[in-house]
């Protein structure tokens, strides 16, 4: 299954630590800071980088997002997410 992670902060970092255990697919992080993604990508093994939410989704070869986004940014996502049928994770359940 490939994964695509969103955000890259501490709990991005957990979760691609937690994914490189079990040989899961890393396939794309979403970022808003170029720069920053794709050293991201590169420390974990991410295959790609993308600016937005919207271009990750629109990949067919994405099975599985990780929400690790602020949680007021959760819920939009996640009904984005869903919407394009991916399995979502969201790393705290939206209250």
């Amino acid at each position: 299954m490939n994964v695509c992670m969103v955000g890259y902060g501490m709990m991005g970092m957990w979760h691609s630590e937690a994914l490189q255990r079990t040989g899961a697919g890393l396939h794309t992080v979403v970022g808003r800071r170029p720069d920053a993604a794709t050293e991201f990508a590169q420390r974990y093994g991410y295959k790609k980088v993308k600016a937005s939410l919207e271009e990750a989704l629109a990949d067919p070869e994405i099975d599985i997002v990780i929400l690790a986004t602020p949680s007021d940014q959760h819920e939009a996502q996640a009904i984005q997410c869903l919407e394009a049928g991916k399995h979502t994770l969201i790393e705290i359940p939206i209250a």
